[in-house]
């Protein structure tokens, strides 16, 4: 942390750590490389006379094919280096600010690099669950059939033992008939079972990497979150700090701290607890001359956090009635499916990655 008393604007904003761990698991991996941008070149100009300048603009009036490929190449050159000018940033980025806490997105990310690292793992959640989807239906639809014909070979089977008791043994039709069908169904049931135990574990392998994408997605989310509304927040406090009324805000804030110092130095409670003087010796800010070099230091924070904490108070009450709390497209949450399983019912990462493996291995999958 900066000391409080440090001058204010005169940093210079950092770049973001290349560092930022990459998306884990089964994400795609995050590209390091960022494009460069073009130096723009301009040819010297000529001073014409008015004679030079109307022959120029009767030659311009039917250029060659030559001078037509050169415009437009000039065109092209432009509108590449237009596009890869970078975007403009706020000032307080990469400053150090003690009340303004950073995390390690914040300073690894640019809101460029957070968008594109969250529309991968986007992709890639999307891409996962529209795998397991049809398998996981496929799945249930086989379950069902199998419960059904089981179902049905009990009751056929007790059917025709109900018949073969109360007919004293006698074999007729329609005993024949059920008996038959009981095998018939029996026989459903024992295949569409040996397909669910195939189906199962590509199944559990499909609902796996789309739980792990998931996460991803949710951590990559996260991270854009604190990103792309640090740099909302900043670019906005910077813009309101440039209006017209700003400089108006700015003249009245010394009286205002100045009250807030006082404030402080003259509550009896306060000194008498932490620095144990007395105020009604010295009112006011005079008092410092009672402390130490460290009581002043520690004294001057205190105050320091509450001119902050009054300009905070009064921008907040002055805050809209009906703020807009939608959240950009980007950034937009996507609902789970229902054959998705949040849970990581193994325990443990490392767990879950060796039920992958083992999994991969049955399937006979090459590594993923």
């Amino acid at each position: 942390m900066r000391p409080d008393n440090a001058p204010h604007g005169q940093s210079v904003p950092t770049e973001p750590h290349p560092s930022y761990p990459q998306p884990g698991g089964l994400a795609a991996a995050q590209a390091n490389a960022d494009a460069t941008a073009d130096t723009m070149t301009q040819e010297p100009t000529r001073m014409t006379t008015p004679t030079e300048n109307t022959q120029d603009t009767q030659t311009n009036a039917q250029p060659t094919g030559e001078q037509h490929a050169m415009t437009q190449a000039d065109a092209n050159t432009h509108e590449t280096d237009t596009q890869a000018q970078p975007p403009i940033r706020p000032r307080l980025t990469g400053q150090s600010l003690n009340f303004v806490p950073e995390t390690n997105a914040i300073s690894a990310l640019t809101p460029e690099r957070a968008r594109k690292r969250i529309e991968q793992a986007r992709t890639e959640y999307l891409a996962q669950r529209e795998r397991l989807e049809p398998a996981a239906q496929e799945l249930e639809r086989l379950r069902k059939i199998r419960s059904a014909a089981e179902h049905q070979s009990r009751q056929s089977g007790e059917s025709w033992r109900k018949g073969f008791l109360e007919n004293f043994g006698k074999q007729g039709k329609t005993i024949r008939d059920q008996q038959k069908a009981e095998r018939e169904w029996r026989l459903e049931a024992e295949q569409t079972d040996a397909m669910i135990e195939l189906l199962a574990p590509q199944v559990e392998w499909l609902r796996l990497h789309t739980q792990v994408a998931r996460e991803e997605f949710q951590r990559t989310r996260k991270a854009a979150r604190e990103v792309l509304s640090q740099q909302t927040l900043l670019a906005a406090a910077e813009a309101l700090c440039q209006s017209e009324a700003a400089g108006a805000f700015y003249a009245a804030l010394p009286a205002l701290f100045d009250r807030v110092a006082t404030d402080l130095c003259n509550n009896a409670s306060y000194m008498a607890h932490h620095f144990q003087v007395d105020t009604s010796a010295e009112p006011g800010t005079a008092i410092k001359r009672s402390l130490n070099n460290q009581e002043t230091q520690h004294l001057d924070h205190e105050i320091r956090k509450r001119q902050y904490a009054a300009i905070g108070e009064m921008v907040w009450r002055l805050r809209p009635d009906n703020l807009d709390a939608a959240q950009p497209e980007t950034l937009a949450d996507i609902a789970p499916l229902g054959c998705e399983d949040g849970r990581n019912v193994y325990g443990s990462s490392i767990k879950r990655a060796q039920r992958l493996k083992e999994l991969q291995a049955q399937l006979e999958l090459p590594a993923h």
